[in-house]
């Protein structure tokens, strides 16, 4: 009897549950094939061997056809919608939502202990419910062997990079007719330290292609860029800011390079292979004048390669042609050469016959002529080691030659890739 009342119990429990699990609403088939995708696994320490860390992860949620979504946040961490454990003291994770579809994972900070020894494999990030929208409270996803990386001597072994990018030090500014245009451009260079790595994968738009991930760029602006070569490539910012003033300048625009972007290795196997503080640069109704201002007392004049803008003792001026450095030396348009030695227009002459300009101030007369390494100083030919040249309809000199030609000084700055050009009227 009591066997027969316990089988009568159990089945009346199996119905209640059947008829219970008939009312819960269905799970979303397009959430339930929702899933994480992982850039990575590792997190390695910079070279500087200081406990900060060097790389981002970037995680994509892969919905499948369905609708659902990351929750925005700047940083999902904080408000408590990810979990992580075993993460060494010192430093701090960061989840920052990029788009609907995409978060970055950052380590912040300095690791208290951060030999080779300290090496981790169990970091977790566990992503929780809320960190997702559309999902009706069922998502949770968890990568559980998340590794940090510590070296003893700043550097990983010799087979992990095959090369490194160096970033410039400047960033973008705002070009002089304060209309939200950039007047500048960013050459990033590529050193290649394995002969299996060919450097830049060549290709018309880095960006439009998905080799490189571009965040906070600000609006109005359209971010391109394209390979000059294996070992280089241009930035720049085209169109105008929508809100431009100095007040809108920004020093958190973002440039990471993807696996695709890189020819013979990964991203994680390049060093520096993403920057997020480059700075952006507006400013406040700086006008440019008509023409660049004559001075009376000493003049500092500073040309930045590949940028249209000029500084004359701190006031931009902008120029139709950019300088360039080659072999060595750096080549600045002329009339802007004169204009910075203290000229104007009107003392700058050139002969289409003879293809030489002439710049001549109170009888005293500088001749170069194109493609010729002889400088003309007031009638005393001295040889230099770079000619004259022509890009499209400009004319552009070597700058130290001429500007030593009337007293001046000029300093390179690599770092920078800057000329400053000193002269004492």
């Amino acid at each position: 009897m009591y066997l027969r009342n316990a089988k009568s119990v159990y089945l009346t429990l199996g119905l209640c549950l059947v008829f219970l699990f008939s009312l819960m609403p269905p799970l979303d088939p397009a959430f339930a094939a929702a899933r994480l995708e992982w850039s990575g696994n590792i997190f390695r320490e910079s070279v500087d061997n200081a406990g900060a860390i060097g790389n981002s992860i970037q995680v994509q949620l892969i919905p499948d056809g369905g609708s659902v979504v990351f929750t925005d946040s700047d940083d999902l961490v904080a408000d408590g919608r990810v979990r992580v454990t075993h993460l060494p003291a010192g430093l701090t994770c960061r989840v920052r939502v990029i788009d609907s579809t995409h978060c970055r994972i950052y380590l912040d900070g300095n690791a208290t202990a951060h030999q080779a020894a300290d090496n981790i494999d169990n970091l977790n990030i566990m992503f929780y419910s809320t960190a997702f929208e559309h999902t009706d409270g069922g998502m949770g996803s968890s990568s559980s062997n998340m590794e940090i990386q510590f070296e003893d001597n700043g550097e990983p072994p010799a087979a992990e990079f095959k090369g490194s990018v160096e970033w410039p030090t400047q960033g973008f500014t705002e070009a002089a007719a304060d209309d939200g245009s950039i007047g500048n451009s960013l050459t990033i260079e590529l050193g290649q330290d394995s002969a299996e790595f060919n450097g830049f994968e060549q290709c018309e738009d880095m960006i439009g292609d998905g080799r490189v991930q571009v965040n906070h760029v600000p609006a109005g602006l359209t971010c391109q860029m394209a390979p000059i070569s294996h070992g280089a490539c241009t930035v720049t910012l085209a169109g105008q800011a929508t809100n431009h003033t100095a007040a809108d300048s920004i020093t958190n625009l973002e440039i990471i390079f993807l696996d695709s972007a890189f020819d013979g290795a990964t991203a994680a196997q390049v060093r520096n292979s993403a920057k997020y503080d480059i700075p952006v640069t507006f400013i406040d109704g700086a006008e440019p004048p008509v023409e660049p201002p004559v001075e009376t007392h000493d003049i500092v004049a500073t040309f930045s390669m590949g940028s249209t803008v000029y500084y004359v003792n701190g006031v931009p001026n902008n120029m139709d042609a950019v300088p360039y450095a080659e072999g060595g030396r750096t080549f600045v348009p002329v009339r802007y050469l004169a204009y910075c030695l203290g000229m104007t227009e009107a003392n700058v002459d050139w002969d289409n016959v003879s293809k030489t300009a002439t710049i001549s101030e109170n009888g005293f007369n500088v001749m170069l002529t194109i493609g010729s390494m002889w400088i003309n100083v007031d009638g005393t030919p001295q040889l230099m080691d770079a000619t004259p040249q022509i890009q499209g309809e400009r004319i552009l000199l070597p700058a130290r030659f001429v500007a030593e030609a009337f007293g001046a000084t000029v300093e390179w700055v690599e770092a920078e890739g800057t000329v400053i050009i000193n002269r004492d009227m």
